[in-house]
């Protein structure tokens, strides 16, 4: 059976009309964003191979750059979808057309890092009315009201705390939680398991849920959606930190990722984990409630995945590799296989001629004490920035 991308493009098109009205509501940001920075550090990985946990520890550090979450949404915003492009992959080769100045407004927008000081509500109003729209592309969704529901949730959460004081730990799930609870009143498709929190942590706040389905129709942010918290954006004067970014599906694009930043310094951190655990993860994943990536037809017939999540059959899951309809027929652990081989297999031939690179097995960056903090240290003199102490505590812990 040939399977193919379903038409979405409609859809899209509605999506990027939204977030350019949303834009100006955003604040400033640094112009001509790509051309200006000075050093990209691509992290390379099949999905499932660590790239979150690793990315996670590296963002306590306020001396890198990274995005608030993946790179997709961005690229579909400025048309770089596979419908867009008239590929059938995940793959952008260099040259292809897109429009570079939605991109760059949106790298310039997202480009940036944790704020651990006072928060600023309405810039991360701003920041969750983009979110909910790449989230929920179905619905438009307005600063006002988004601004409007986190001040109910701060007033909630943390009555007494002025947001001056700043967010203190453990406080982003609640306050998240009571903005779902408001969004769900408007928008009653809006499921909180269909974000990365615990079902420990939900379903208390959430006691007669129904049971979450897939996605509606176009997917923009793959779920387990993330939860934005207060963003410190890049600035002319943090262009030359380290722009760190992570999406696995990047091991098919690394040729034009290098074209989009001309004047940078471009490398790549190749992150590896044993195979067995990394095809294991994405099976496990597959027949998990989220990563649907694309919706496809006809419907999927795949031994493993749809005989377990029949109502998940119109979706591919995690990365679209180059050859994906080649088996899209065959068992779930083979596509597996096929998705975690792809991404290396790329990452390796783009090595070839770009040997600007260091190779990290995740095994280490979560190894034993002595292990993690060698590995760490090897990380942070690779990418030339010291060792912040908000770095050294996680990485301690």
């Amino acid at each position: 059976m040939t399977h193919a991308l379903a038409d979405v493009s409609a859809a899209l098109d509605a999506v990027r009309r939204r977030v350019a009205r949303l834009a100006p509501a955003r604040g400033p940001r640094v112009s001509d964003f790509c051309a200006r920075v000075r050093d990209v550090v691509i992290v390379a990985s099949s999905s499932r191979g660590g790239s979150s946990v690793f990315s996670e520890t590296l963002r306590a550090s306020p001396d890198l750059l990274h995005l608030q979450a993946e790179l997709n949404p961005l690229l579909t915003l400025a048309g770089l979808h596979p419908l867009d492009t008239g590929g059938e992959d995940d793959s952008i080769p260099a040259g292809t057309p897109f429009d570079a100045a939605t991109l760059d407004r949106e790298l310039a927008l997202d480009a940036g890092h944790r704020q651990t000081g006072p928060v600023d509500l309405d810039r991360w109003a701003s920041d969750l009315a983009w979110r909910f729209s790449v989230q929920w592309p179905e619905r438009a969704w307005a600063v006002d009201d988004l601004r409007a529901w986190l001040g109910q949730a701060w007033a909630t959460v943390l009555p007494t705390r002025p947001p001056e004081v700043g967010l203190p730990a453990g406080a982003l799930a609640a306050i998240h939680l009571h903005v779902i609870r408001c969004a769900r009143a408007t928008y009653p498709r809006v499921h909180p398991k269909l974000w990365d929190l615990d079902s420990a942590t939900i379903d208390p706040a959430f006691p007669a849920l129904p049971p979450v389905g897939p996605p509606g129709g176009a997917v923009i942010e793959e779920p387990p959606f993330v939860t934005v918290g207060p963003w410190v954006r890049a600035t002319e004067a943090t262009l030359d930190r380290p722009f760190i970014i992570k999406t696995p599906s990047n091991a098919y694009r690394l040729p034009f990722l290098k074209s989009l930043f001309p004047g940078a310094r471009f490398r790549v951190l190749h992150l590896t984990r044993n195979p067995a655990a990394a095809i294991n993860g994405l099976v496990d994943g597959w027949t998990y409630r989220g990563f649907h990536a694309h919706p496809v037809t006809p419907p999927l017939q795949i031994e493993g995945y749809t005989d377990k999540r029949p109502t998940d059959a119109r979706f591919w899951k995690y990365d679209l590799p180059p050859g994906w309809r080649d088996v899209a027929d065959q068992p779930l652990c083979r596509i597996a296989a096929h998705q975690w081989s792809a991404a290396h297999r790329h990452t390796l031939a783009f090595l070839d001629t770009h040997p600007d690179s260091l190779r990290v097995r995740f095994e280490d960056v979560v190894g034993v004490p002595s292990i993690r903090r060698a590995t760490f240290a090897r990380i942070i003199d690779w990418l030339g920035i010291d060792t912040h102490p908000n770095l050294r505590r996680v990485i301690d812990t």
